[in-house]
Protein backbone atom coordinates (compact mmCIF):
# COMPACT_ATOMS: atom_id res chain seq x y z
CA UNK A 1 0.00 0.00 0.00
CA UNK A 2 1.43 3.36 -1.06
CA UNK A 3 2.23 5.72 1.80
CA UNK A 4 0.42 9.07 1.86
CA UNK A 5 3.07 11.79 1.93
CA UNK A 6 2.91 15.52 2.54
CA UNK A 7 5.37 18.42 2.55
CA UNK A 8 6.13 20.13 5.84
CA UNK A 9 7.32 23.61 4.87
CA UNK A 10 9.48 25.63 7.26
CA UNK A 11 11.36 28.90 6.88
CA UNK A 12 14.46 29.33 9.01
CA UNK A 13 14.99 33.07 9.44
CA UNK A 14 18.63 34.02 9.94
CA UNK A 15 21.10 36.49 8.49
CA UNK A 16 22.66 35.49 5.18
CA UNK A 17 26.05 35.88 6.89
CA UNK A 18 25.15 32.83 9.00
CA UNK A 19 23.51 30.65 6.32
CA UNK A 20 26.62 28.44 6.01
CA UNK A 21 26.65 27.83 9.76
CA UNK A 22 22.93 27.05 9.91
CA UNK A 23 23.33 24.59 7.04
CA UNK A 24 26.29 22.81 8.66
CA UNK A 25 25.45 23.04 12.36
CA UNK A 26 21.65 23.10 12.29
CA UNK A 27 20.07 21.54 9.21
CA UNK A 28 22.67 18.89 8.41
CA UNK A 29 22.67 17.28 11.91
CA UNK A 30 18.86 17.38 11.95
CA UNK A 31 18.71 15.42 8.68
CA UNK A 32 21.33 12.92 9.86
CA UNK A 33 19.36 12.19 13.04
CA UNK A 34 16.00 11.92 11.30
CA UNK A 35 15.47 9.99 8.07
CA UNK A 36 12.82 11.53 5.80
CA UNK A 37 11.48 10.61 2.38
CA UNK A 38 12.94 13.74 0.82
CA UNK A 39 13.83 17.34 1.58
CA UNK A 40 14.37 20.66 -0.21
CA UNK A 41 16.50 23.72 0.54
CA UNK A 42 16.01 27.19 -0.95
CA UNK A 43 17.67 30.49 -0.14
CA UNK A 44 14.96 33.15 0.12
CA UNK A 45 14.42 36.80 1.08
CA UNK A 46 10.65 37.09 1.58
CA UNK A 47 9.95 38.87 4.90
CA UNK A 48 13.66 38.71 5.72
CA UNK A 49 16.64 36.55 4.81
CA UNK A 50 15.78 32.89 5.32
CA UNK A 51 16.44 29.30 4.31
CA UNK A 52 13.36 27.43 3.17
CA UNK A 53 13.68 23.94 4.58
CA UNK A 54 10.99 21.49 3.46
CA UNK A 55 10.53 17.89 4.57
CA UNK A 56 8.48 15.25 2.78
CA UNK A 57 6.94 13.16 5.56
CA UNK A 58 4.11 10.66 6.12
CA UNK A 59 0.88 12.65 6.47
CA UNK A 60 -0.07 10.95 9.73
CA UNK A 61 3.28 11.93 11.29
CA UNK A 62 3.44 15.55 10.03
CA UNK A 63 2.27 17.19 13.27
CA UNK A 64 4.69 15.17 15.42
CA UNK A 65 7.61 15.92 13.08
CA UNK A 66 6.70 19.63 13.03
CA UNK A 67 6.85 19.73 16.84
CA UNK A 68 10.18 17.88 16.79
CA UNK A 69 11.61 20.37 14.25
CA UNK A 70 10.28 23.32 16.25
CA UNK A 71 11.93 22.12 19.47
CA UNK A 72 15.17 21.23 17.70
CA UNK A 73 15.66 24.58 15.96
CA UNK A 74 14.58 26.65 18.97
CA UNK A 75 17.21 24.84 21.03
CA UNK A 76 19.74 25.21 18.22
CA UNK A 77 19.29 28.98 18.03
CA UNK A 78 19.30 29.27 21.80
CA UNK A 79 22.70 27.58 22.01
CA UNK A 80 24.30 28.77 18.76
CA UNK A 81 24.75 32.40 19.83
CA UNK A 82 24.26 33.57 16.25
CA UNK A 83 23.94 37.36 15.95
CA UNK A 84 20.44 38.82 15.81
CA UNK A 85 19.70 41.32 13.04
CA UNK A 86 18.09 44.53 14.28
CA UNK A 87 15.06 45.62 12.23
CA UNK A 88 15.79 49.05 10.78
CA UNK A 89 13.17 51.66 10.03
CA UNK A 90 11.76 52.70 7.65
CA UNK A 91 10.95 49.33 6.14
CA UNK A 92 11.30 48.54 2.43
CA UNK A 93 7.84 46.97 2.30
CA UNK A 94 4.51 47.08 4.08
CA UNK A 95 5.12 44.19 6.46
CA UNK A 96 7.55 43.64 9.31
CA UNK A 97 10.19 40.99 8.59
CA UNK A 98 10.20 37.91 10.81
CA UNK A 99 12.69 37.98 13.70
CA UNK A 100 16.07 36.42 12.93
CA UNK A 101 17.04 33.07 14.41
CA UNK A 102 13.46 31.78 14.40
CA UNK A 103 11.59 29.05 12.54
CA UNK A 104 8.25 29.74 10.82
CA UNK A 105 5.78 27.41 9.14
CA UNK A 106 3.50 27.20 6.09
CA UNK A 107 4.64 30.37 4.29
CA UNK A 108 4.88 28.68 0.87
CA UNK A 109 3.91 25.53 -1.00
CA UNK A 110 6.08 22.89 -2.62
CA UNK A 111 5.29 22.18 -6.26
CA UNK A 112 5.75 18.43 -6.39
CA UNK A 113 5.58 17.14 -9.97
CA UNK A 114 4.33 13.57 -9.55
CA UNK A 115 4.45 12.99 -13.27
CA UNK A 116 8.00 14.30 -13.62
CA UNK A 117 10.33 12.36 -11.36
CA UNK A 118 13.45 13.86 -12.95
CA UNK A 119 12.34 17.33 -11.82
CA UNK A 120 12.09 16.13 -8.23
CA UNK A 121 15.46 14.37 -8.37
CA UNK A 122 17.10 17.55 -9.69
CA UNK A 123 15.53 19.69 -6.92
CA UNK A 124 16.74 17.18 -4.31
CA UNK A 125 20.25 17.07 -5.77
CA UNK A 126 20.62 20.86 -5.81
CA UNK A 127 19.65 20.77 -2.12
CA UNK A 128 22.24 18.04 -1.50
CA UNK A 129 24.92 20.16 -3.18
CA UNK A 130 23.99 23.23 -1.12
CA UNK A 131 24.40 21.17 2.03
CA UNK A 132 27.73 19.79 0.82
CA UNK A 133 29.40 22.73 -0.93
CA UNK A 134 28.07 25.88 0.78
CA UNK A 135 28.98 25.18 4.41
CA UNK A 136 32.63 26.23 4.52
CA UNK A 137 32.46 29.98 3.96
CA UNK A 138 29.99 32.82 4.35
CA UNK A 139 27.36 32.84 1.61
CA UNK A 140 27.29 36.12 -0.33
CA UNK A 141 26.24 37.26 -3.79
CA UNK A 142 29.54 36.17 -5.32
CA UNK A 143 29.17 32.69 -3.81
CA UNK A 144 25.62 32.34 -5.14
CA UNK A 145 26.46 33.60 -8.63
CA UNK A 146 29.55 31.37 -8.89
CA UNK A 147 27.71 28.23 -7.79
CA UNK A 148 24.73 29.02 -10.02
CA UNK A 149 27.10 29.59 -12.93
CA UNK A 150 28.58 26.09 -12.50
CA UNK A 151 25.10 24.54 -12.46
CA UNK A 152 23.98 26.51 -15.51
CA UNK A 153 27.14 25.67 -17.44
CA UNK A 154 26.70 21.99 -16.54
CA UNK A 155 23.33 22.25 -18.25
CA UNK A 156 24.95 23.95 -21.25
CA UNK A 157 27.30 21.00 -21.67
CA UNK A 158 24.31 18.70 -22.04
CA UNK A 159 22.44 20.73 -24.65
CA UNK A 160 24.89 23.08 -26.33
CA UNK A 161 25.93 20.93 -29.29
CA UNK A 162 22.46 20.76 -30.87
CA UNK A 163 20.74 23.75 -29.29
CA UNK A 164 23.21 26.64 -29.09
CA UNK A 165 20.95 29.17 -30.82
CA UNK A 166 17.96 28.25 -28.64
CA UNK A 167 20.11 28.55 -25.50
CA UNK A 168 21.64 31.88 -26.50
CA UNK A 169 18.27 33.40 -27.38
CA UNK A 170 16.79 32.17 -24.11
CA UNK A 171 19.45 33.82 -21.96
CA UNK A 172 19.30 37.05 -23.99
CA UNK A 173 15.52 37.25 -23.54
CA UNK A 174 15.69 36.43 -19.85
CA UNK A 175 18.40 39.03 -19.29
CA UNK A 176 16.50 41.67 -21.29
CA UNK A 177 13.29 41.30 -19.29
CA UNK A 178 14.79 40.99 -15.81
CA UNK A 179 13.81 43.59 -13.19
CA UNK A 180 17.41 44.36 -12.27
CA UNK A 181 18.32 47.92 -11.31
CA UNK A 182 22.00 47.61 -12.23
CA UNK A 183 23.87 50.39 -13.99
CA UNK A 184 24.53 49.17 -17.55
CA UNK A 185 28.06 50.59 -17.65
CA UNK A 186 29.00 48.94 -14.37
CA UNK A 187 27.44 45.70 -15.57
CA UNK A 188 29.49 45.75 -18.78
CA UNK A 189 32.66 46.46 -16.78
CA UNK A 190 31.91 43.55 -14.44
CA UNK A 191 31.39 41.18 -17.35
CA UNK A 192 34.54 42.41 -19.11
CA UNK A 193 36.62 42.10 -15.92
CA UNK A 194 35.60 38.45 -15.60
CA UNK A 195 36.01 37.36 -19.22
CA UNK A 196 39.20 35.37 -18.51
CA UNK A 197 37.49 33.49 -15.68
CA UNK A 198 34.47 32.84 -17.89
CA UNK A 199 36.68 31.51 -20.69
CA UNK A 200 38.47 29.21 -18.22
CA UNK A 201 35.17 27.91 -16.86
CA UNK A 202 33.87 27.30 -20.38
CA UNK A 203 37.02 25.34 -21.21
CA UNK A 204 36.82 23.41 -17.93
CA UNK A 205 33.24 22.19 -18.27
CA UNK A 206 32.23 22.48 -21.94
CA UNK A 207 35.39 21.69 -23.84
CA UNK A 208 37.11 19.08 -21.69
CA UNK A 209 36.75 15.38 -22.31
CA UNK A 210 33.82 13.99 -20.33
CA UNK A 211 35.98 11.69 -18.17
CA UNK A 212 38.35 14.57 -17.40
CA UNK A 213 35.49 16.78 -16.18
CA UNK A 214 34.16 14.03 -13.93
CA UNK A 215 37.59 13.33 -12.45
CA UNK A 216 38.16 16.99 -11.55
CA UNK A 217 34.64 17.61 -10.17
CA UNK A 218 32.91 14.34 -9.22
CA UNK A 219 29.62 16.02 -8.28
CA UNK A 220 29.34 17.31 -11.84
CA UNK A 221 29.02 13.75 -13.12
CA UNK A 222 25.82 13.13 -11.21
CA UNK A 223 24.50 16.61 -12.05
CA UNK A 224 25.06 16.16 -15.78
CA UNK A 225 23.56 12.66 -15.79
CA UNK A 226 20.42 13.93 -14.05
CA UNK A 227 20.12 16.69 -16.65
CA UNK A 228 20.58 14.23 -19.52
CA UNK A 229 17.75 12.06 -18.16
CA UNK A 230 15.48 15.10 -17.78
CA UNK A 231 16.08 16.33 -21.32
CA UNK A 232 15.59 12.85 -22.73
CA UNK A 233 12.07 12.77 -21.27
CA UNK A 234 10.88 16.20 -22.47
CA UNK A 235 11.51 18.89 -25.08
CA UNK A 236 14.77 20.81 -24.77
CA UNK A 237 13.08 24.24 -24.65
CA UNK A 238 10.81 23.06 -21.83
CA UNK A 239 13.78 21.62 -19.90
CA UNK A 240 15.78 24.81 -20.41
CA UNK A 241 13.09 27.00 -18.86
CA UNK A 242 12.26 24.53 -16.09
CA UNK A 243 15.80 23.73 -14.94
CA UNK A 244 17.21 27.26 -15.08
CA UNK A 245 14.27 28.46 -12.96
CA UNK A 246 14.86 25.60 -10.55
CA UNK A 247 18.56 26.49 -10.12
CA UNK A 248 17.81 30.19 -9.60
CA UNK A 249 15.01 29.57 -7.10
CA UNK A 250 16.94 27.14 -4.94
CA UNK A 251 20.01 29.36 -4.78
CA UNK A 252 18.05 32.56 -4.15
CA UNK A 253 19.24 34.29 -7.33
CA UNK A 254 17.51 37.68 -7.17
CA UNK A 255 16.94 40.00 -10.15
CA UNK A 256 20.30 41.77 -9.91
CA UNK A 257 22.22 38.52 -9.50
CA UNK A 258 20.26 36.96 -12.35
CA UNK A 259 21.09 39.82 -14.73
CA UNK A 260 24.80 39.52 -13.98
CA UNK A 261 24.73 35.71 -14.09
CA UNK A 262 22.91 35.59 -17.42
CA UNK A 263 25.15 38.24 -18.95
CA UNK A 264 28.14 36.12 -17.90
CA UNK A 265 26.59 33.13 -19.69
CA UNK A 266 25.84 35.17 -22.81
CA UNK A 267 29.45 36.34 -22.87
CA UNK A 268 30.62 32.72 -22.67
CA UNK A 269 28.32 31.62 -25.49
CA UNK A 270 29.51 34.42 -27.78
CA UNK A 271 33.19 33.62 -27.36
Amino acid sequence: MQQNLTWLTTSIYCSRTTWHKVLEEGIKPFLLKNKYCSYRLEFNYLSGENIRFSLQVPSESAEIIAKKADLYFKNYFLNSKLPNTIIKMPLDGLFLPFPTNTIQYGLYKILNHKEDFSYNFIAKYISDLMLELLIEDEVNEETIITFALYLHVGFLRVGLLKNKEIILQFYIEQSKFSNADLDENLLNIKVEDNKQILRALYQEIICKDRIEVYRDSPWLEHWIRLLEDSIRDSSFAFSLDKITNLIDRHLGVNDNMKRLLYDFIIKMLLQ
